[in-house]
C-alpha cells in the first residue's frame, strides 16, 4: 500500500518511475537520454443546481446563478460542459449560451444560439466549449445566458425534477 508520502522507485534498462514525496505528481522518465515528464492528476470539478429555475430578460450575457467553478490549472486548455433544458416565452425567441472564463466568453459575443419554436417548450440546451491554452493559475468558469431582444424571458430549468449541471475538465496536452 502506498500513500501520499510514499517514495517509489522502479528501475529498468531505460526507464524510471518516481512518485515524489507528498507532491501528488507522478514523474516518468525513459529513453537513453533519461528525459523526465511530469504527469499531474486530472483537474476537474462539477456543480449541480436544483435550487430553482433561473430566468433573464437581458440581451446581454448574465451568469446562470449557481453554475460557477474555480480551478487551478496548468498552461493547458479546459473544456466546460453544460447540461440543462431551457425555454423562451416567445415562439421566435433566441436563447444564447456561453462558457465564460475570467471574463472571456468562449462561444463568441452571442454564443451558442438556440431558436425556440413553440412558446415554453423545453429545449435541450446542453453544450461543451473548449478554451485556448490558459495560464497556469486559478481560473473562474461560469455559464452565462441571454436572449436576442431584451424583452423575452429566457429560462434555464434547474429544479429537483430537472437539474442543471456544469463541469470543467483541464485538457492535458
Amino acid at each position: 500500500e502506498f500513500n501520499a508520502n510514499s517514495d517509489v522507485r522502479l528501475w529498468g534498462s531505460s526507464s524510471l518511475i518516481v512518485d515524489e514525496l507528498g507532491s501528488g505528481n507522478l514523474v516518468l522518465g525513459g529513453g537513453p537520454n533519461g528525459a523526465l515528464t511530469a504527469i499531474r492528476p486530472t483537474v476537474a470539478d462539477r456543480v449541480v443546481r436544483t435550487a430553482g429555475n433561473v430566468t433573464t430578460t437581458s440581451s446581454t450575457l448574465v451568469d446562470v446563478t449557481g453554475l460557477s467553478l474555480t480551478l487551478l490549472t496548468s498552461a493547458n486548455p479546459a473544456t466546460g460542459c453544460f447540461a440543462a433544458s431551457c425555454s423562451s416565452n416567445d415562439a421566435a425567441g433566441v436563447i444564447r449560451l456561453v462558457v465564460d472564463v475570467d471574463g472571456t466568453d468562449y462561444g463568441g459575443t452571442t454564443g451558442l444560439e438556440i431558436l425556440e419554436h413553440t412558446v415554453g417548450e423545453e429545449l435541450n440546451c446542453s453544450f461543451c466549449m473548449t478554451t485556448a491554452d490558459l495560464t497556469a493559475a486559478s481560473h473562474t468558469f461560469k455559464v452565462q445566458f441571454s436572449n436576442n431582444d431584451g424583452v423575452d424571458t429566457t429560462t434555464v430549468f434547474c429544479n429537483s425534477g430537472n437539474e442543471c449541471q456544469f463541469s470543467v475538465v483541464e485538457v492535458m496536452d
